[in-house]
């Protein structure tokens, strides 16, 4: 049983101070306020507010069109601007912040419980590396995990430990589900990178091809042919005769 949210949220109430912080970066008039005409390239929504303006890992991954950036962006901005006045103040981020609670979690739940299930009931638990929309996958007696950012970990299902935590050729969302076809695994980001691993107990990357263009839904496999939906093509990949 996996559930997430985006940013990873945790059961304590996280500080919104160097959140807030962070996006005071993009105050261009020094107001105190992030207002929608202050939005640059750079702007996303901060996860690790530590990190350099920039930093793949600073903040929610964009799409690198321009055009779906865009709109990522102005969607983002509405999460906080809830008065619609087009502007962040930091008593909206603080409040906005205050309603994302929820621990990311992976849960491996005992067969044979009925009715409420108790601890007793729950083998073990995994908090690091859960997906924000796509399915785990068990694949050859190993669980397989990708979120955003191209972050793929395999989990050894018996007891939940990690085997390792990878990161793929194609940065940027995850939304289409990882498959899985002769001891190899398909990874789709959302901007249309296609990554194949080695299925494993050790992350080997073995291939990487670019689409050409965004797509977000789960391959899918028939006989020796693997579908990809693009946003204006549908793929068909099958192995040279």
């Amino acid at each position: 049983v996996s559930s997430a949210q985006l940013g990873g949220g945790s059961d304590d109430q996280v500080d919104p101070k160097p959140f807030w912080k962070a996006i005071l970066r993009f105050d261009k008039n020094g107001d105190g306020r992030f207002g929608r005409d202050e939005i640059t390239e750079h702007f996303t929504w901060p996860l690790r507010p530590e990190l350099p303006l920039g930093h793949p890992g600073w903040g929610l991954p964009l799409p690198r069109d321009q055009q779906r950036r865009r709109e990522r962006q102005q969607g983002i901005f509405g999460w906080v601007d809830k008065d619609k006045d087009d502007f962040w103040t930091e008593d909206e981020l603080s409040a906005h912040m205050s309603t994302r609670r929820g621990r990311p979690r992976l849960i491996a739940i005992r067969p044979g419980g009925r009715g409420q299930l108790g601890k007793e009931h729950i083998a073990w638990e995994l908090h690091r590396s859960i997906p924000e929309i796509p399915s785990p996958l068990f694949y050859r007696d190993r669980l397989y995990l990708v979120r955003n950012g191209g972050l793929l970990a395999a989990i050894n299902p018996d007891n939940g430990r990690q085997l390792y935590r990878g990161r793929l050729g194609g940065p940027g969302g995850y939304s289409a589900s990882p498959i899985a076809a002769n001891d190899h695994l398909y990874l789709l980001s959302d901007e249309g990178i296609v990554s194949v691993t080695k299925a494993g107990p050790k992350f080997e990357l073995i291939h990487r091809h670019e689409l050409g263009e965004a797509a977000t839904v789960t391959p899918a496999i028939d006989v020796d042919t693997i579908y990809i939906r693009g946003e204006k093509h549908l793929w068909a990949f099958r192995r040279a005769n």
